[in-house]
């Protein structure tokens, strides 16, 4: 598990390095792509999708970071995350924070 949670916190520092060499409307194409083919896998999915724990921590800390700065409230956070609804990943969080205090 530890070796698990390595590997995703240097891959995750990888890809931020990469993201931080873009230019703004490179890093804009790129969201759209994104957000255009994860609509076309919510289409098509059959099954209920089902996180790791390590991939649930890392999206709560990714979402709540984001409503925090953007000041978005839990509804508008639902235009961001395309495969889970927004109060999912806030539970999630609350988990997270609940666990460490």
């Amino acid at each position: 598990m530890l070796f698990f949670l390595l590997t995703r916190l240097l891959t995750t520092l990888i890809d931020l390095l990469r993201i931080a060499r873009l230019s703004r409307d490179d890093k804009d194409l790129e969201i759209l792509i994104l957000r255009q083919q994860l609509d076309i896998l919510a289409r098509k999915q059959t099954h209920v999708v089902r996180p790791s724990h390590p991939d649930k921590w890392m999206l709560a800390v990714l979402a709540a970071s984001l409503k925090r700065r953007s000041r978005l409230t839990t509804s508008q956070l639902g235009r961001v995350t395309r495969i889970f609804k927004p109060e999912t990943v806030i539970g999630w969080h609350r988990e997270l924070v609940r666990r460490k205090w």
